[in-house]
Protein backbone atom coordinates (compact mmCIF):
# COMPACT_ATOMS: atom_id res chain seq x y z
CA UNK A 1 0.00 0.00 0.00
CA UNK A 2 2.82 2.41 0.82
CA UNK A 3 4.48 1.67 -2.54
CA UNK A 4 1.19 2.36 -4.35
CA UNK A 5 0.72 5.64 -2.47
CA UNK A 6 4.28 6.66 -3.34
CA UNK A 7 3.71 5.83 -6.99
CA UNK A 8 0.62 8.04 -7.19
CA UNK A 9 2.37 10.94 -5.50
CA UNK A 10 5.33 10.54 -7.89
CA UNK A 11 2.95 10.66 -10.88
CA UNK A 12 1.38 13.88 -9.62
CA UNK A 13 4.70 15.64 -9.05
CA UNK A 14 6.15 14.38 -12.34
CA UNK A 15 3.24 15.95 -14.16
CA UNK A 16 3.66 19.21 -12.31
CA UNK A 17 7.35 19.54 -13.16
CA UNK A 18 6.99 18.51 -16.81
CA UNK A 19 4.07 20.83 -17.68
CA UNK A 20 5.06 23.88 -19.75
CA UNK A 21 3.57 27.32 -19.25
CA UNK A 22 3.37 28.06 -22.98
CA UNK A 23 -0.03 29.37 -24.11
CA UNK A 24 -1.84 27.57 -26.92
CA UNK A 25 -5.11 28.12 -28.79
CA UNK A 26 -8.45 27.73 -27.06
CA UNK A 27 -9.10 24.15 -28.23
CA UNK A 28 -9.57 21.50 -25.57
CA UNK A 29 -6.86 19.15 -26.86
CA UNK A 30 -3.26 19.12 -25.61
CA UNK A 31 -4.07 21.16 -22.54
CA UNK A 32 -3.28 21.00 -18.82
CA UNK A 33 -6.53 21.69 -16.96
CA UNK A 34 -6.62 22.69 -13.31
CA UNK A 35 -9.98 22.29 -11.62
CA UNK A 36 -12.03 22.10 -8.46
CA UNK A 37 -15.12 20.07 -7.67
CA UNK A 38 -17.65 19.41 -4.93
CA UNK A 39 -20.35 16.81 -4.51
CA UNK A 40 -21.80 13.91 -2.57
CA UNK A 41 -20.28 10.54 -1.68
CA UNK A 42 -22.64 7.63 -0.89
CA UNK A 43 -21.63 4.59 1.16
CA UNK A 44 -22.62 1.98 3.75
CA UNK A 45 -20.76 0.26 6.59
CA UNK A 46 -21.57 -2.79 8.75
CA UNK A 47 -23.40 -0.44 11.16
CA UNK A 48 -25.12 2.13 8.85
CA UNK A 49 -26.85 1.97 5.45
CA UNK A 50 -27.10 4.49 2.63
CA UNK A 51 -25.15 7.29 4.26
CA UNK A 52 -23.86 10.41 2.48
CA UNK A 53 -20.69 12.45 2.97
CA UNK A 54 -19.74 15.83 1.51
CA UNK A 55 -16.77 15.73 -0.88
CA UNK A 56 -14.61 18.62 -2.06
CA UNK A 57 -11.29 18.60 -3.88
CA UNK A 58 -9.06 19.59 -6.76
CA UNK A 59 -7.78 17.82 -9.86
CA UNK A 60 -5.73 17.96 -13.05
CA UNK A 61 -6.76 16.75 -16.51
CA UNK A 62 -4.04 16.46 -19.16
CA UNK A 63 -5.62 16.04 -22.59
CA UNK A 64 -4.28 14.60 -25.83
CA UNK A 65 -6.16 14.02 -29.09
CA UNK A 66 -9.02 11.86 -27.77
CA UNK A 67 -7.90 10.86 -24.29
CA UNK A 68 -7.00 12.53 -21.04
CA UNK A 69 -5.18 11.69 -17.83
CA UNK A 70 -7.14 12.68 -14.71
CA UNK A 71 -5.43 12.98 -11.31
CA UNK A 72 -7.23 14.25 -8.25
CA UNK A 73 -7.27 14.60 -4.49
CA UNK A 74 -10.45 15.11 -2.50
CA UNK A 75 -11.49 15.45 1.13
CA UNK A 76 -14.49 13.64 2.59
CA UNK A 77 -16.53 15.05 5.47
CA UNK A 78 -18.62 12.41 7.25
CA UNK A 79 -21.38 13.19 9.75
CA UNK A 80 -20.01 11.12 12.65
CA UNK A 81 -20.01 7.89 10.66
CA UNK A 82 -19.66 4.53 12.40
CA UNK A 83 -18.38 1.11 11.41
CA UNK A 84 -17.16 -2.08 13.07
CA UNK A 85 -14.47 -4.68 12.55
CA UNK A 86 -14.32 -8.26 13.85
CA UNK A 87 -12.62 -8.67 17.22
CA UNK A 88 -13.95 -12.02 18.41
CA UNK A 89 -17.04 -10.55 20.10
CA UNK A 90 -20.65 -10.69 18.91
CA UNK A 91 -20.80 -6.99 17.95
CA UNK A 92 -17.22 -6.43 16.85
CA UNK A 93 -15.01 -3.45 17.58
CA UNK A 94 -16.93 -0.18 17.10
CA UNK A 95 -15.32 2.63 15.10
CA UNK A 96 -16.15 6.32 14.65
CA UNK A 97 -14.79 8.59 11.92
CA UNK A 98 -15.51 12.03 10.43
CA UNK A 99 -12.81 12.59 7.79
CA UNK A 100 -11.40 10.80 4.77
CA UNK A 101 -9.31 11.41 1.65
CA UNK A 102 -9.35 10.00 -1.86
CA UNK A 103 -6.30 10.07 -4.15
CA UNK A 104 -7.01 8.91 -7.69
CA UNK A 105 -5.56 8.51 -11.18
CA UNK A 106 -7.70 7.64 -14.21
CA UNK A 107 -7.70 7.64 -18.00
CA UNK A 108 -10.61 9.33 -19.80
CA UNK A 109 -11.78 8.89 -23.39
CA UNK A 110 -13.28 11.94 -25.14
CA UNK A 111 -15.12 10.60 -28.23
CA UNK A 112 -16.83 13.92 -29.04
CA UNK A 113 -15.25 17.13 -30.34
CA UNK A 114 -17.54 20.06 -29.68
CA UNK A 115 -18.82 22.38 -26.96
CA UNK A 116 -20.58 19.48 -25.23
CA UNK A 117 -18.32 16.51 -24.53
CA UNK A 118 -19.15 13.14 -23.02
CA UNK A 119 -16.27 11.29 -21.39
CA UNK A 120 -15.78 7.94 -19.69
CA UNK A 121 -12.91 5.97 -18.27
CA UNK A 122 -11.45 4.26 -15.26
CA UNK A 123 -8.43 3.81 -13.11
CA UNK A 124 -7.64 3.35 -9.47
CA UNK A 125 -7.86 5.30 -6.24
CA UNK A 126 -6.69 5.10 -2.66
CA UNK A 127 -9.39 5.68 -0.06
CA UNK A 128 -8.09 6.70 3.36
CA UNK A 129 -10.14 7.21 6.53
CA UNK A 130 -7.95 9.68 8.38
CA UNK A 131 -9.42 9.94 11.90
CA UNK A 132 -10.92 6.52 12.70
CA UNK A 133 -10.99 5.81 16.45
CA UNK A 134 -12.38 2.93 18.53
CA UNK A 135 -15.50 3.38 20.66
CA UNK A 136 -15.98 2.23 24.23
CA UNK A 137 -13.44 1.78 27.01
CA UNK A 138 -10.47 -0.54 27.39
CA UNK A 139 -9.16 -2.36 30.41
CA UNK A 140 -5.52 -1.65 29.62
CA UNK A 141 -3.25 0.44 27.44
CA UNK A 142 -2.22 -2.70 25.58
CA UNK A 143 -5.85 -3.43 24.66
CA UNK A 144 -6.35 0.11 23.41
CA UNK A 145 -3.16 -0.01 21.33
CA UNK A 146 -4.25 -3.33 19.82
CA UNK A 147 -7.60 -1.78 18.85
CA UNK A 148 -5.87 1.20 17.22
CA UNK A 149 -3.56 -1.12 15.29
CA UNK A 150 -6.53 -3.18 14.08
CA UNK A 151 -8.32 -0.04 12.89
CA UNK A 152 -5.20 1.20 11.11
CA UNK A 153 -5.12 -2.03 9.07
CA UNK A 154 -8.59 -1.34 7.62
CA UNK A 155 -8.43 2.46 7.26
CA UNK A 156 -6.71 2.51 3.85
CA UNK A 157 -7.49 0.56 0.70
CA UNK A 158 -6.83 0.79 -3.04
CA UNK A 159 -9.72 0.28 -5.47
CA UNK A 160 -10.39 0.13 -9.18
CA UNK A 161 -12.97 2.71 -10.22
CA UNK A 162 -15.17 3.57 -13.22
CA UNK A 163 -16.11 7.14 -14.14
CA UNK A 164 -18.46 8.82 -16.59
CA UNK A 165 -19.42 12.43 -17.10
CA UNK A 166 -20.00 15.38 -19.37
CA UNK A 167 -18.48 18.82 -19.72
CA UNK A 168 -19.43 22.02 -21.51
CA UNK A 169 -16.31 23.46 -23.12
CA UNK A 170 -16.03 27.26 -23.48
CA UNK A 171 -12.57 28.25 -24.70
CA UNK A 172 -10.15 27.43 -21.90
CA UNK A 173 -12.99 26.98 -19.39
CA UNK A 174 -15.09 23.85 -18.87
CA UNK A 175 -18.05 23.17 -16.59
CA UNK A 176 -18.47 19.47 -15.80
CA UNK A 177 -20.45 16.86 -13.92
CA UNK A 178 -19.09 13.42 -13.03
CA UNK A 179 -20.37 10.13 -11.65
CA UNK A 180 -17.90 7.62 -10.20
CA UNK A 181 -18.53 4.02 -9.18
CA UNK A 182 -16.18 2.08 -6.91
CA UNK A 183 -16.84 -1.60 -6.08
CA UNK A 184 -16.87 -2.91 -2.54
CA UNK A 185 -13.74 -4.37 -1.03
CA UNK A 186 -12.81 -6.53 1.91
CA UNK A 187 -10.84 -5.34 4.94
CA UNK A 188 -12.00 -1.73 4.78
CA UNK A 189 -14.17 0.33 7.13
CA UNK A 190 -16.57 1.16 4.28
CA UNK A 191 -17.98 -2.22 3.28
CA UNK A 192 -20.34 -1.28 0.43
CA UNK A 193 -19.97 -0.14 -3.14
CA UNK A 194 -19.20 3.57 -3.29
CA UNK A 195 -20.87 6.20 -5.45
CA UNK A 196 -19.69 9.76 -5.99
CA UNK A 197 -21.55 12.53 -7.83
CA UNK A 198 -19.73 15.83 -8.26
CA UNK A 199 -19.64 18.95 -10.36
CA UNK A 200 -17.20 21.76 -10.85
CA UNK A 201 -15.10 23.87 -13.12
CA UNK A 202 -11.69 23.46 -14.79
CA UNK A 203 -9.42 25.87 -16.65
CA UNK A 204 -6.62 25.19 -19.14
CA UNK A 205 -3.82 27.05 -17.42
CA UNK A 206 -0.99 25.61 -19.54
CA UNK A 207 -0.27 23.49 -22.58
CA UNK A 208 0.52 19.80 -22.17
CA UNK A 209 3.00 19.81 -25.04
CA UNK A 210 5.14 22.25 -26.96
CA UNK A 211 6.52 22.17 -30.48
CA UNK A 212 10.26 22.61 -30.64
CA UNK A 213 11.85 24.03 -33.80
CA UNK A 214 15.49 24.72 -34.67
CA UNK A 215 16.56 27.42 -37.10
CA UNK A 216 19.93 27.20 -38.82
Amino acid sequence: MRRLSGFLVAVLFLGLFTATAAAQDDGWQNKWYWGAQAGAYFFSTPTVDNEMAFEVGGHWVITAERIGLHMGLSQLFFDDATSSIPDGSATGLGVNFTRGRRLQAEMYAFPMDGPLQIYAGGGFLINYISDALPTGTFGSTQAEQAALAAIDEVSTKAFFTITGGAQWHMGRWALFGTYQFTPSGRDFLISSTQHSISGGIRYALAASNQDVTTNR
